[in-house]
């Protein structure tokens, strides 16, 4: 197979080998010195970039992505576990304590608070609340 340049007059026949032919030499086939080839171009052209719009915006709005900071998910988990050990007269006993981690798209927040309560708190990457497990840990035999 030999390969020669084509003179700017020349139309390049489409081939089983040649799938994707560059931008220019498509803009420089459709622009023969009329309107219609001028607008047939830029119809190419923008035709060409919206695709590759869709494209990278599908390729963006597929990765997986936190909502929250590890200390906002902390404050978050911190206000769900006080208000769950609230609901079962443990008080409040959840202040402060490691951030939360990001583990397979979700949260994980878990303490142990002074009287042996322990709090396991799994978010959502958005915020939301998955699940709130309050275990109450004591020395009775």
């Amino acid at each position: 197979m030999s390969s020669r340049c084509l003179a700017p007059n020349e139309f390049l026949e489409p081939s089983p080998i040649t799938l994707v032919s560059p931008l220019s030499r498509l803009t420089s086939l459709a622009r023969r010195g009329t309107p219609q080839g001028w607008l047939d171009a830029h119809f190419m052209k923008t035709s060409l970039l919206l695709v590759l719009a869709f494209i990278l915006l599908g390729c963006e709005s597929s990765r997986q992505t936190a909502g929250l900071t590890a200390d906002q998910a902390k404050t978050l988990a911190i206000r769900l576990a006080n208000d769950k050990t609230s609901s079962i007269n443990l008080g409040q006993p959840f202040h402060d304590g490691q951030p939360a981690t990001f583990v397979s798209g979700h949260w994980i927040w878990k303490e142990l608070a002074p009287g042996d309560i322990e709090a396991t708190v799994e978010l959502a990457a958005d915020g939301s609340t998955n699940s709130v497990a309050i275990n109450y840990l004591s020395n009775v035999n």
